[in-house]
């Protein structure tokens, strides 16, 4: 419908509007070994088409419901069970609405980025005459949206652990909370977009050609024309504006711990607090207030202006974290160079009844 594909035809509502098209988990849903949910089911109801960026699937079939009855005229509060879209909605808003509690200092785009990201796919997506056929990465995370599932259905397991990838720039400041984002973070479907988003401005271009419309609508354009062209119009300049990289800016007091294999290919910036790599990080890190941290391993360079580098992880800081992959460690490794420069210093942390850094 045209208000669940609203993104589609105003791109600037991307971040601030979403849909949900449904699926019956009982079709093709699968559990892990300790009972939780694998494979969600296979995809109901309105496709994602046109939507799929800003388009999520939840449990749409046989599900229970507040109802209002008429018993001998007067209304009666009944539950019942139906099916549709209308009863997917309300489990992808209500986890949202989790995700929104869970990471109070996100942002409203943040929390639905991140639930977009950590999406687990469902049984079956589209062949090329748009029929559905299984699903090869059932199962697995979400990496591009698809036409039939979208970012597939929500997986509040997932979320739990913050973003899955990086949708372009990710500015966050965490104001004063400290937090372990655990999940491999990536920007793969970023980059997809952009593949996709180039073969969509050759197809305007060769739209403008053909309706005569490299120099505007002309005087006398029908409605539908002036529709179309205004549509054109908003999703050149949405593309002309996206950023086709992750990149992640820490701002704000407490700190950050990163304990994925994060793979985004934009350079991650310090500006407040603290931000500890404790897993694995391929992109370079500017510090330019704040500090870097962490006993696991960066890939690109270092390059602190302003602030600290203070490798490790404490005891105390382990045990604040209260998270299986926080543990004290010493060493940070960096693969690319270290530049230490203007005011940026190099801190130490000598570790026995209480921590004391210099």
């Amino acid at each position: 419908t045209a208000r669940a594909a609203a993104t589609y035809f105003r791109p600037d509502l991307e971040g601030r509007w979403y849909t949900t098209s449904g699926i019956n988990p009982n079709i093709g849903r699968t559990f892990n070994a300790d009972g939780s949910v694998l494979v969600p089911g296979q995809q109901e109801f309105n496709r994602c088409g046109v939507a799929r960026w800003s388009c999520v699937t939840a449990p749409s079939r046989l599900i229970n419901s507040t109802w209002v009855e008429l018993v001998d005229g007067v209304p009666q509060p009944r539950y019942r069970a139906a099916s549709g879209t209308s009863m997917a909605g309300p489990h992808s808003a209500a986890a949202l609405a989790l995700i929104m509690q869970r990471f109070p200092y996100m942002t409203n785009e943040q929390a639905l980025y991140t639930m977009f990201t950590t999406g687990r796919q469902n049984n079956t997506i589209n062949n090329e005459a748009g029929t559905a056929v299984p699903n090869p990465d059932r199962g697995q995370i979400v990496r591009v949206p698809d036409a039939r599932n979208g970012w597939h259905t929500v997986s509040l397991r997932e979320a739990m652990r913050g973003p899955g990838q990086l949708l372009g720039r990710f500015d966050v400041d965490t104001r004063g909370h400290s937090d372990v984002w655990s999940n491999d973070i990536s920007d793969v479907a970023i980059r997809a977009r952009q593949q996709e988003d180039a073969a969509e401005a050759a197809a305007w271009e060769a739209t403008k050609v053909e309706k005569g419309w490299t120099n505007g609508l002309p005087a006398d354009a029908s409605d539908q024309d002036r529709s179309d062209f205004a549509t054109g119009t908003r999703r050149e300049q949405a593309r002309d504006a996206r950023v086709y990289e992750g990149s992640l800016t820490k701002r704000g007091t407490g700190t950050l711990f990163l304990a994925g294999d994060d793979t985004w290919t934009g350079k991650s910036r310090v500006l407040g607090g603290k931000l500890s790599v404790v897993g694995s990080h391929a992109s370079a890190i500017d510090v330019r207030g704040g500090t870097l941290g962490g006993s696991g391993g960066v890939v690109g360079s270092v390059n602190v202006t302003d602030g600290a580098l203070q490798p490790g992880v404490t005891s105390g800081e382990a045990e604040g974290a209260d998270d299986e992959h926080v543990v004290p460690g010493d060493v940070l490794n960096v693969g690319g160079d270290v530049r230490i420069v203007g005011g940026g210093r190099l801190a130490a942390t000598i570790s026995g009844d209480t921590d004391h850094t210099s």
